[in-house]
């Protein structure tokens, strides 16, 4: 038997042995005073019923007190392992993006991924100052965080150029990292026993700080996908040692009651990688090979019933491009984008199947549109004499997909997806013009919150 339930059924039996003295003193006592009670009935059968009235409250407090302290089989989710594993498959599939003989200059450049990795903490702070308590206590809060830190900054960075060229320690994504560590903790301290939309939106600004980092050419999305398995597995690290230093001291808040849901009806945050055979070829001595692409989104559906919902997809494809033969002829070449930006919204129906109480598997059929924007290459020995810009445009696109969830909590699950997602996209350079059907065939794993 368990600790845990050797701690439970002791107090039971604890509290049986309590209810049975006082009985018997209340039964001794009655009988011992037969005569003063029937002068003064009202006021000893109000004694009685308080003191049968208190060991109630105990004995319910008894019945319904969840765990006495959190632990690893409880609380881990095992979500950061996939992306781990995930991103270094991806990790080898970049390879020749961009050429040696290019440097990158993108046009997208922001600082607040530099802030954004740490916005969690304040919340937290702020809302326990407010006494609006998480699961923790400032000990136990502030021994977990220091721990799923120490932990993450143990990663070791494999000697990998970032995109921009400035450095050889990409892989992982530190950024990222901190960002998810930050994330997963305000996903358990208020997530798991608040609101599950904390959760979302911890998750969310996490995401946003990895894709801005492969916006801003710092990280490959190998790097970012790395940063978010590490980051999470660090934080469940983390915790676990809180967990055994002070088991049930310091323990704020339980998780949320409740049995898992039969309503399917979700709202994820997604992050995966896509593929995509051919080139873009304009029928001239210029053809673009496409790389790997990176993929973030976010999805939800209202299901009327167990197995039919509707709903919509946002998602942002970004997908490495490289014009072949660009730079051959010309020196000082510069990429000022070499990314096509795929933005797409599609709305449709969903299905969902249970297979057990928290495992089920899903499909969707969706149409919608596409936005595709181009990439420019330019030569700077030549006052910025452009070399070759191609544009994207508007389509109509669908997207068919499968999923697997597991929910591991009620509110709360992880999924892995494959979709399919294509558009048939009309390409300019100068006054040549190409239409293809672009297809990418998307893998990876989304957080989602039940409701």
């Amino acid at each position: 038997m368990s600790l845990e339930k050797m701690r439970h059924w002791s107090l039971h039996i604890f509290m049986a042995v309590i209810r049975k003295i006082f009985n018997l003193v209340l039964l001794t006592v009655g009988t011992a005073v037969a005569a003063p009670a029937a002068a003064a009935p009202v006021a000893d059968s109000v004694a009685v019923a308080d003191t049968v009235a208190c060991i109630d409250v105990l004995d319910a407090a008894v019945n319904t007190r969840q765990s006495p302290y959190y632990g690893w089989k409880r609380d881990v989710s095992y979500t950061g392992v996939p992306l781990l594993l995930t991103s270094v498959v991806v990790k080898e599939a970049k390879t020749g993006f961009p050429s040696p003989n290019l440097s990158l200059k993108s046009g997208f450049k922001t600082k607040i991924d530099n802030y954004t990795r740490f916005a969690p903490y304040p919340v937290i702070a702020a809302m326990k100052l407010a006494g609006y308590e998480g699961r923790s206590s400032w000990s136990r809060l502030g021994v977990s965080a220091l721990a799923s830190n120490a932990v993450m900054a143990t990663k070791h960075a494999v000697s990998e150029l970032r995109p921009d060229a400035t450095e050889r320690n990409s892989f992982p994504s530190g950024h990222t990292a901190t960002a998810f560590v930050a994330a997963t903790i305000l996903h358990k301290e208020y997530g798991m026993t608040r609101s599950p939309w904390f959760s979302v939106g911890g998750y969310a600004l996490a995401t946003a700080t990895g894709v801005m980092r492969v916006l801003n050419n710092r990280h490959w999305i190998s790097d970012v996908m790395a940063g978010a398995g590490i980051g999470i597995i660090s934080t469940e690290l983390g915790y676990f040692a809180a967990d055994l230093i002070f088991k049930d001291r310091g323990v704020e808040r339980y998780e949320l009651d409740g049995e898992v849901s039969v309503n399917p009806s979700f709202v994820d945050i997604q992050m995966g990688v896509a593929a995509h055979s051919g080139h873009i070829d304009f029928g001239t001595d210029r053809r673009i090979a496409l790389g790997t692409s990176a993929v973030v989104g976010m999805e939800g559906a209202y299901f009327l019933n167990k197995h039919f919902g509707v709903g919509a997809q946002a998602r942002l494809i970004s997908t490495p491009a490289q014009i072949e033969g660009a730079a051959e002829g010309a020196t000082g070449v510069e990429i000022e984008d070499n990314q096509f930006n795929n933005a797409s919204l599609a709305v449709g129906v969903y299905g969902n199947q249970a297979l057990s109480k928290r495992i089920s598997v899903g499909a969707k059929a969706l149409c919608g549109v596409r936005f595709a924007d181009g990439i420019r290459y330019v030569s700077h020995q030549s006052d910025a004499t452009e070399i070759l810009q191609a544009k994207g445009g508007t389509a109509f696109n669908y997207v068919l997909g499968v999923n697997f969830a597991w929910r591991y909590r009620t509110n709360f699950a992880w999924k892995l997806f494959a979709d399919l997602d294509a558009a048939k996209t009309t390409y300019t350079y100068q006054s040549y013009t190409t239409t293809k059907t672009l297809a990418h065939t998307t893998l990876g794993a989304a957080f989602s919150v039940a409701f």
